[in-house]
């Protein structure tokens, strides 16, 4: 009797089904820090607690211990998490019969069922694994945790990472003229017309005659500063300058983007504008390092139709997807594809009426996630499924090329008429697309409407984002800022997750492109 006393007393609780609940959770989220809020997980990581604590409370109480009941909860999230990666290694290895969830599926539950068999029958006393489970548990998130707070406490000390051309001050706006609204609307990976041509045989000089009638001058030989990746091309554009790539060629690539997306939050665009006493209107992209939630005017559409509930996240998307519940809930849980094609509808939707809803002068930013993928919208805008996982795919771009192509000349025109002074629009990709000539990578749609003004006089067939702003500032505003080189610079990797991977400092050479442009096909 005393022994068991003893025992209750000193009997550690199984952490470990909560450390495992959350586990992939904050695995994720260390591996994706740069690109995702905080705020964004907090959803996931209380469904990951919640729903295995309820089914917990009730196992516990039928089998009268929490131990057996622990054990047995961890094994079927065990199992749960680690389908989906088995999958993919059987997929990677050339093994596709034996992927398919429908043999998986029934191979893990039989497993499941010989380890209830084991705990419930052969394990005599659950308490004596309690200790060890715990123990392995926490070793095995101990990394990310390590991550997770390294990056906090870099980010307490984001640097100044400016290179050339670096804004030292900020003026007052004028006060002789009239201030005009100022719409930049990016169109995420869309390609210039001739490489879109060249590339994937689809010529979209219709759009661009459009934007011209219109009135915008369509730069036909533009190209992004920074086409690896979009944080590198937005942070050079809204703070109209380069990267010191001396100081992040010797620094950890982790706080490299922390610096640049600390920078992107907290750009010299917006607080000129402010300065000059514009609102600053910004939407919810889904993509946390987009989202200007310090905006004067935060626009969050993500909504389930006619609902107050959010729509899933990027983060919370990808961490369904690494389960099979991603096609259990298929049908009546919205996918990630699907609040994404709605979350794009909604802004395309706003983005007019903001002319005459807010008032002027204003500063509005939309980053719209098209043509980028996932390739959901068909030409006409319907919904269309997509499992390209995340791979380019030529017919499915073209589509979505399409598609936002028709919807700019109709919402800019919208703008242009609803305007009650005439604002300057600019309609620009953040880069290219996907390509094994980086040629298609660099070259981008680039189009300004400067009323009231000769544009010629101006603007360039060359002009790259990181002169964008700097133009409109000395045209309209009576800055003096010099133009910089329109020059391309290409990273040493392919993605932030191999320079953080490898712990290897972000390096930038110059690009020159191998073909001269070609304004007419």
């Amino acid at each position: 009797m005393k022994t068991d006393l003893y025992r209750k007393k000193i009997s550690p609780f199984p952490i470990y089904i909560i450390v495992i609940a959350i586990a992939p959770a904050i695995t994720l989220y260390a591996n994706n820090l740069t690109q995702v809020a905080f705020s964004s997980t907090l959803r996931a990581f209380a469904f990951s607690l919640l729903i295995p604590g309820i089914i917990f409370a009730i196992l516990s109480i039928i089998l009268k211990s929490i131990y057996s009941s622990a054990a047995i909860i961890s094994l079927g999230l065990f199992l749960l998490y680690i389908i989906v990666p088995i999958q993919l290694f059987l997929i990677e290895n050339g093994i596709t019969g034996l992927s398919r969830l429908r043999y998986m599926i029934p191979v893990f539950i039989v497993i499941f069922i010989l380890g209830l068999f084991v705990i419930l029958k052969k394990i005599r006393n659950p308490i004596l694994i309690t200790k060890p489970l715990n123990i392995i548990s926490l070793v095995m998130i101990l990394f990310p945790l390590y991550q997770l707070g390294a990056y906090w406490i870099n980010s307490l000390y984001a640097k100044n990472i400016q290179g050339q051309g670096q804004v030292e001050t900020l003026q007052e706006a004028p006060v002789d003229r009239m201030l005009p609204d100022v719409y930049y609307i990016v169109l995420d990976t869309h390609g210039r017309s001739d490489k879109i041509y060249n590339e994937l045989n689809y010529d979209n000089s219709q759009f661009l005659d459009k934007l011209s009638q219109t009135g915008f001058y369509v730069a036909q030989c533009s190209n992004a500063n920074y086409p690896s990746a979009t944080w590198q091309s937005m942070y050079a554009t809204l703070n109209m300058q380069y990267f010191n790539h001396e100081k992040i060629g010797k620094q950890n690539p982790v706080q490299t983007s922390i610096d640049g997306v600390s920078a992107i939050k907290n750009n010299e665009v917006v607080r000129q504008f402010k300065r000059f006493g514009y609102k600053y209107v910004s939407f919810n992209t889904l993509y946390d390092f987009l989202n200007f939630t310090n905006a004067d005017v935060y626009l969050d559409l993500a909504y389930i139709p006619d609902t107050k509930i959010k729509l899933p996240n990027k983060f919370e998307s990808l961490l369904i997807a690494s389960t099979p519940l991603s096609f259990a809930l298929n049908g009546w849980l919205y996918s990630n594809n699907e609040a994404h094609y709605k979350n794009v509808v909604s802004i395309m939707d706003e983005l007019p009426k903001i002319s005459t809803q807010i008032s002027s002068p204003k500063f509005v930013y939309a980053h719209i996630m098209v043509p980028h993928y996932p390739y959901v919208f068909s030409p006409t805008g319907n919904y269309m499924t997509d499992d390209s996982t995340g791979e380019f795919l030529e017919d499915r771009y073209v589509d979505q090329v399409a598609y936002i192509d028709a919807q700019i000349v109709t919402i800019t025109e919208k703008i242009i008429e609803n305007s009650p002074t005439p604002p300057i629009i600019i309609v620009q990709g953040d880069h290219g697309f996907p390509s094994a000539d980086y040629d298609n990578s660099a070259g981008i749609l680039n189009a300004y409407y400067f009323p009231g003004v000769e544009q010629s006089d101006y603007l360039y067939p060359s002009i790259s984002p990181i002169n964008t702003f700097r133009l409109i500032f000395n045209v309209y505003f009576g800055l003096d800022m010099p133009l910089l080189p329109d020059t391309i610079y290409r990273d040493n990797l392919e993605s932030d997750a191999e320079h953080n991977k490898g712990n290897i400092p972000y390096l930038f050479t110059e690009y020159v492109p191998r073909s001269e442009c070609s304004i007419s096909k």
